[in-house]
C-alpha cells in the first residue's frame, strides 16, 4: 500500500477463496476470476438495491487491478430494463 491507500472498511459483499485452479503456474489470480468475483459482489448489491433481477450493463477499469466500476440495470420479469426508484444515499 502506498501512503494514500486505506485499507478496506465495512463487511465484505461476498467471501471467497481462490483455489488452484483459479491460478497460473506461478500461483497468481487470473484476472478473469477475480473479475466474475467483483461482478458477482456488485450484482449482489445492485439486486438487493432495486429489489429485481439485475444485468452487468458496463464495467469501466481503474487503473488498480483491485477496482472496477460496475453499471447495471435493473429487469423486469421479460428481461426488459426498467428504472429504478432513486435512493436518497446514492451516488
Amino acid at each position: 500500500m502506498t501512503s494514500t491507500d486505506q485499507p478496506p472498511t465495512g463487511n465484505p459483499t461476498i467471501r471467497t477463496i481462490a483455489m488452484p485452479a483459479d491460478t497460473n503456474p506461478a500461483g497468481d489470480i487470473f484476472g478473469g476470476w477475480l473479475m466474475s468475483q467483483m461482478d458477482l459482489a456488485a450484482g449482489s448489491v445492485a439486486t438487493f438495491t432495486s429489489g429485481v433481477r439485475s444485468a452487468t450493463r458496463e464495467v469501466g477499469f481503474s487503473e488498480k487491478v483491485t477496482e472496477a466500476n460496475f453499471v447495471f440495470v435493473a429487469l423486469d420479469p421479460d428481461g426488459k430494463p426498467i428504472p429504478v426508484k432513486h435512493l436518497p444515499n446514492a451516488p
